[in-house]
C-alpha cells in the first residue's frame, strides 16, 4: 500500500497535478498557504508544514510589526493551536523563523527584532 502511495504521488508530481515539499503535499499553482488552528489530536508539529508556520509568523507580523523572535515564536504558535511552547514546537518554529531571516524572507533588525519588508 506505501509503494503504491509513493509511485501514485511521483506520478502526480510529474504531471504537475501536485507539489511535493517535503512530507507535504501541495496544489501546483498555490501562490500562499492559510494558517489554520488545530486541537486535540491534529495538534503536531509534525503535521505543520514551515510554509504554515511562516504564514502565520507574517500575520503577526503584518499587525505588530518587529518583534522580538522569542515572542514570534510564542504568539505564532498559538495562532496555530498551542497553548504551550513544548521544546520540539519552539526548536521547528525557531528553525523556520531562522531560516527565513537568513534567506531575505524576513529581516531581524540591529535591536534583534524580527521585521517584514515587504
Amino acid at each position: 500500500m506505501r509503494d503504491m502511495i509513493i509511485r501514485e504521488v511521483s506520478s502526480a508530481e510529474k504531471s504537475n497535478y501536485i507539489r511535493v515539499r517535503g512530507n507535504f503535499l501541495w496544489p501546483p499553482k498555490l501562490k500562499g498557504c492559510i494558517v489554520r488552528k488545530r486541537e486535540g489530536d491534529l495538534l503536531n508539529i509534525d503535521w505543520i508544514s514551515d510554509e504554515e508556520i511562516l504564514q502565520a509568523a507574517v500575520y503577526i507580523l503584518k499587525t505588530q510589526y518587529s518583534t522580538p523572535q522569542d515572542q514570534l515564536v510564542k504568539r505564532a504558535g498559538q495562532i496555530l493551536g498551542f497553548k504551550i511552547m513544548r521544546p520540539p514546537v519552539k526548536d521547528k518554529m525557531t528553525a523556520v523563523i531562522e531560516e527565513a531571516v537568513s534567506d531575505g524572507r524576513l529581516v531581524q533588525l540591529p535591536n534583534g527584532k524580527i521585521y517584514l519588508d515587504e
